[in-house]
């Protein structure tokens, strides 16, 4: 069905995440960091991402820059509903923490659609 990056330094939460979507038939790969993504997005190109904003590493406006370099499309999921979200980020699709597993697969649907 497609390859979708997940990074999200909640390991919890991005494992929610990756069982949402195998179960849907997408292979997961799960980054918890900035690092994690930039050596994985240097191994393979998803078709989509999902990224969180604040890691503890810093935010993830670089990994967004490099979707968008790529054409990946991803959203931003995340849970700090009054951040102030750059031009970089509003580039992808918006989906608030906490989100339903059913929204969130349709969040991804939607945005793979799209790319067709």
């Amino acid at each position: 069905m497609g390859t979708i990056i997940v990074l999200d330094d909640e390991m919890l939460i991005a494992m929610d995440v990756e069982h949402v979507l195998t179960e849907a038939g997408y292979d997961v790969t799960i980054s918890t960091t900035r690092s994690d993504a930039s050596q994985a997005l240097e191994r393979m190109t998803p078709d989509l991402a999902i990224i969180d904003v604040l890691l503890t590493d810093g935010d993830s406006s670089a990994i967004a820059e490099t979707l968008i370099a790529r054409s990946v499309p991803f959203i931003v999921y995340t849970g700090d509903h009054g951040l102030d979200l750059g031009t970089v980020y509003q580039r992808g699709a918006y989906l608030g923490k906490p989100a339903m597993p059913q929204d969130l697969l349709e969040a991804v649907q939607a945005m793979l659609r799209e790319q067709r």
